[in-house]
């Protein structure tokens, strides 16, 4: 469930440490602290496995918004401050990364809050819409994070099904599935299902917007 292994290093902390030194040193210089850079390091936290990577992220992520509306938000055409998908999408990736040994109750609920709220906070943006790796990094989540039971089927069928809605549903998002969701009839049905669409291909009407929406960065896919 993780890209990385699962446990901290000294490689995480020196990461920390250059981030925070190359902030101080941008922030307020020209041409100031762009989109561009927060991307970068929100690339590097969504990887880290330190304690307060996602806290860290998420507040870049603020840090990034608030610049998009100062410059006026719908209205802003300036490039260094407008976020991207990245900014949006680093941030469920780091959730799904999040080290979490299944009994820290507030961990989890940590990375269940930062998850939907952004998701929530993207299906409402005026500069980026959720596209293939979104609900990729969501069900991740899901997986990770929710007891198998009913209430998870649920929540997997639906995100599979907005998915569709939003045209970016793929064979990365389908993927996620196995494993995923619970036992019963109802939902292993539901799964064998999309599972098919693996063999005989994903209909076009369901996924015409995953590619023109989905792009790769660092060694990520956002």
């Amino acid at each position: 469930d993780s890209d990385s292994d699962s446990d901290s290093s000294p490689k995480d902390e020196e990461l920390i440490k250059k981030r925070d030194t190359f902030l101080k040193s941008q922030c307020g210089a020209p041409p100031g602290l762009t989109t561009a850079m927060i991307d970068l390091t929100l690339d590097a936290l969504s990887l880290s496995l330190t304690p307060h990577a996602l806290s860290s992220a998420r507040s870049l992520h603020d840090l990034a918004i608030l610049r998009h509306v100062k410059d006026g938000g719908y209205d802003n055409t300036n490039p260094k401050t407008i976020p991207t998908v990245v900014t949006y999408n680093a941030i469920l990736r780091a959730a799904a990364n999040v080290p979490w040994d299944g009994r820290d109750e507030s961990v989890r609920d940590e990375v269940i809050d930062a998850a939907f709220f952004t998701f929530d906070k993207m299906g409402r943006s005026d500069v980026v819409s959720r596209n293939t790796a979104t609900y990729v990094y969501l069900l991740r989540i899901v997986r990770r994070f929710f007891p198998q039971s009913r209430s998870r089927g649920n929540i997997c069928a639906a995100l599979v099904d907005t998915a569709r809605t939003d045209k970016v549903l793929t064979h990365h998002v389908i993927r996620e599935l196995e494993n995923n969701g619970y036992e019963g009839p109802d939902f292993v049905s539901y799964r064998e299902k999309m599972e098919g669409y693996l063999e005989t291909g994903v209909p076009l009407v369901w996924r015409k917007g995953a590619n023109k929406k989905m792009y790769r960065w660092g060694k990520g896919r956002y």
